[in-house]
């Protein structure tokens, strides 16, 4: 059958199979993003309204949980791809089997983001609650210093040291090679927790929005996929860096003049 044609000659090359299967999870993370956050919208009024309008519900607290793992997805799953292609060509020249730990490697590398995204929702929470019992000046002023925060986090050495090693995956796999799914999966955790300190403060910039607005987070996907993956991409951060940080000084005088 021709199908079944091109499917054997896309699996025999797996770094073409193991590209086209991210690119489809990342489409389809953005797809579903897009929908929750529109039923989001129908029910809620604007995301950040909704912050500070009333209590949340268990139904609040799910939809906030699964936008957040759905950003995971759409939003590291590229700047993840180049990590991923080159742990599996490691591991398919490490023996038989490289397709399994590769997907060992993925799952660690994501079971990082989702504890992120797990503390994200609980943030959030805390978040929508301040705002609720505090005066209308809090929410800006929140939003000012975590943009503040953000940028001067750009500057700071654990943001380069994080950033190093999610620019150089390749230096840091033959450092930290360990044998078996297990070793991919630890290796994935291990990679993982090191893009999560690169970017989790980029990502907590989501959380004033309600975590549902798709301009916000195409742009920081694209800002945390540039400098991850171009040339210079520690200067990007830095300029980066400078503008978030002139943005929440910005912010947080104005509300306060």
């Amino acid at each position: 059958m021709p199908e079944a044609r091109v499917l054997e000659r896309a699996l025999a090359r797996p770094r073409r199979a193991m590209a086209g299967a991210l690119l489809l999870v990342t489409a389809l993370a953005w797809w579903q993003l897009q929908a929750l956050g529109a039923h989001g919208a129908a029910h809620l009024g604007s995301p950040a309204v909704h912050l500070g309008r009333s209590a949340w519900h268990g139904g609040d607290w799910l939809r906030t949980l699964a936008m957040w793992l759905l950003m995971v997805l759409a939003m590291m799953l590229p700047t993840a791809a180049p990590a991923v292609l080159a742990f599996g060509d490691l591991a398919a020249r490490a023996g038989p089997h490289g397709h399994r730990r590769s997907l060992a490697f993925i799952a660690g590398y994501l079971a990082a983001w989702a504890t992120f995204g797990v503390l994200a929702t609980a943030a959030q929470g805390v978040f929508a609650a301040l705002v609720l019992r505090s005066p209308p000046a809090l929410g800006p002023s929140l939003t000012g210093a975590l943009l503040l925060a953000a940028g001067l986090y750009q500057f700071s050495a654990a943001k380069q040291a994080c950033l190093e090693k999610c620019r150089s995956p390749m230096a840091f796999f033959l450092a930290h090679w360990r044998e078996g799914a297990s070793g991919a999966a630890a290796l994935g955790l291990r990679h993982g927790a090191y893009c999560v300190g690169c970017c989790w403060l980029l990502m907590a910039l989501m959380l004033p929005s309600g975590a549902m607005t798709p301009a916000v987070t195409a742009l920081l996907g694209t800002l945390m996929l540039a400098e991850k993956v171009v040339p210079g991409g520690q200067r990007v951060a830095h300029a980066a860096g400078a503008l978030l940080g002139g943005l929440g000084a910005t912010l947080i005088t104005v509300t306060w003049i």
